[in-house]
């Protein structure tokens, strides 16, 4: 059982590659903040990139859940139950030893959680693509508009990087390695039930199966759900309910047909909305083809993503572009293309900018 942190990073020429590519995406990310801050004359520290969810995550690592939902007020309802615990108990670790602020570690762990990610997706990618689809790529995640939340204390990140090592360990066979990254998926979100299908089916499809592969399958179908399983324990023990974190959802979201929420987004005439919404079925599309094409772990990672963002009044297109597939589609199509592939990178670095700067002067996520 092999434990790469960093796979065939001293002879991979690709791995040096995204490296240097991370670097670049940072330094640019963060020297973009400093200039917005400095222009609106608002100051750039850790809680800049802390709306919303982030301040839910914080609430949990400092204090833990809550016994009982918000009983007034707007938030009437809402409990942090909502969010699953991963996250939130890794920060708490890194704070408690560090003494730093919990929001601020978050930050610097999601930048770490970010590398070690593209450096396993890159890993898993050089087998199935080029080296310049690969490139191309991790330089679509890194300077997509979904980076503010990497850079925040979200999921994103963390989700990003055990959705990768899983399936590095999984094309390297290491069935019970993926089987814990699974496990780890599971306690970091909702979506992370996506892992089961796609270990099972690349069990199923891999060939010359040895005893201690099954064995290893066998304790990676036990672990898998463990996460989400010790998840729901803690909440039966918290206020008796294992699916809390279900049934609050209610609170925040208004679950409804997806075509409502189609209809709903371009009636609008919301130029944000509909932008959402065409990032939506941009993915239901891509599912499609994906199944089309028996590209079956990249259906089976990203339609039950689609589906629930378009069941839901949120329109959460970070969950669909804080994961890879997307990107490995749109650098098939646009490789060979020079001017197509620098009109994509320049719009994209646009919708970046425009994130970034969102996020900095107050709005917040968008």
């Amino acid at each position: 059982m092999r434990l790469d942190f960093l796979p065939n990073l001293k002879t991979n020429r690709i791995s040096i590659a995204v490296i240097n590519l991370f670097i670049a995406s940072r330094v640019i990310f963060y020297l973009l903040s400093l200039v917005i801050a400095a222009i609106h004359k608002i100051p750039f520290n850790a809680n800049t990139f802390c709306y919303w969810d982030c301040h839910w995550y914080n609430l949990i690592s400092q204090a833990g859940y809550m016994s009982k939902p918000i009983q007034t007020g707007g938030l009437k309802g809402q409990a942090n139950w909502a969010f699953f615990p991963l996250e939130p108990l890794i920060v708490r670790f890194f704070s408690f030893v560090t003494s730093i602020d919990p929001i601020l570690i978050a930050e610097l762990l999601g930048n770490l959680f970010l590398l070690g990610g593209v450096l396993y997706l890159s890993a898993y990618l050089r087998k199935k693509m080029s080296r310049v689809l690969v490139l191309t790529t991790i330089g679509l995640i890194l300077f997509s508009p979904v980076n503010v939340y990497f850079a925040s204390f979200y999921t994103e990140a963390l989700y990003f990087f055990l959705i990768s090592a899983f399936l590095y360990y999984i094309q390297e066979k290491e069935w019970l390695v993926s089987g814990i990254f699974g496990s780890l998926v599971g306690a970091t979100r909702m979506t992370g039930l996506v892992t089961l299908p796609i270990l099972i089916y690349s069990f199923l499809v891999s060939k010359d199966r040895t005893r201690r592969e099954l064995k290893e399958f066998a304790l990676a179908l036990v672990l898998m759900p463990l996460g989400l399983l010790l998840f729901m324990y803690s909440l039966f023990k918290k206020n008796g309910d294992p699916l809390a974190f279900y049934h609050v959802q209610k609170y925040w979201i208004e679950p409804e047909n997806p075509f409502f929420w189609i209809y709903k987004a371009y009636k609008s005439g919301d130029l944000q909305q509909i932008g959402f919404m065409t990032i939506l079925l941009t993915c239901l599309l891509a599912s499609i083809y994906f199944f089309h094409k028996k590209m079956y772990i990249e259906f089976f990672f990203i339609f039950p993503i689609c589906i629930v963002s378009l069941m839901s009044n949120r329109y959460e297109y970070r969950f669909t572009l804080g994961v890879y597939p997307l990107y490995a589609l749109v650098s098939n199509i646009a490789i060979g293309r020079q001017s197509i592939l620098k009109i994509i990178f320049g719009l994209e670095f646009i919708l970046f900018t425009v994130a970034i700067n969102s996020w900095v002067i107050g709005h917040g996520p968008i």
